[in-house]
């Protein structure tokens, strides 16, 4: 006997659609690799946070770590934390979301390729891709317009990308990302 709810899991509210806040999503992998301290560090420099909200979607080694730093930083309102979800259920948080987050460490890109970029893509969402400037990724997100680039060690730079995100999301196309 086959239980469908596994594969087709009743829909779950994580957050309120209805706030109109600006959702930033990484889903996958809370590890060291991935390099999502910078993403909290610079968010605590946006002057105008409120209307931002960071989801971390996963587990991992580092989850407990950006949990602690979240808190120092006083973005525990901001930062949002949800356990690994099925597929279904991460899916719909991803398309929900104005942008997804891919993120490694710096060098790490060069022997690594995300495959979350792919699954983003497919649902239309653009990207902000925290990797080394000269990789393959950043170009193709750059030449495709399929969202923005930050060097994964720069978190000033992070901040003000994060600060002008909300006016900028317009200028990416989902039809386009999801044809790429």
């Amino acid at each position: 006997n086959y239980n469908l709810n596994e594969y087709f899991p009743a829909r779950q509210n994580f957050f309120d659609k209805s706030d109109e806040k600006f959702r930033i999503v990484f889903a996958g992998n809370v590890g060291g690799f991935q390099n999502l301290d910078i993403l909290i560090r610079a968010l605590s420099l946006v002057k105008n946070i409120s209307n931002i909200q960071l989801i971390i979607l996963g587990e991992g080694q580092a989850l407990d770590r950006l949990k602690h730093l979240a808190k120092d930083l006083k973005l525990l309102k901001i930062v949002k934390f949800i356990p690994h979800q099925s597929l279904v259920v991460a899916n719909q948080i991803v398309q929900e979301s104005q942008i997804a987050v891919v993120s490694l460490q710096e060098k790490i890109i060069q022997y690594a390729y995300p495959s979350k970029t792919m699954t983003y893509l497919s649902l239309g969402v653009p990207i902000l891709a925290l990797v080394d400037d000269e990789s393959e990724l950043a170009n193709s997100i750059i030449n495709h317009n399929l969202g923005i680039v930050c060097s994964p060690s720069d978190v000033e730079g992070l901040s003000a990308i994060l600060s002008s995100l909300v006016d900028r999301i317009h200028l990416f196309d989902k039809s386009n990302i999801q044809r790429y």
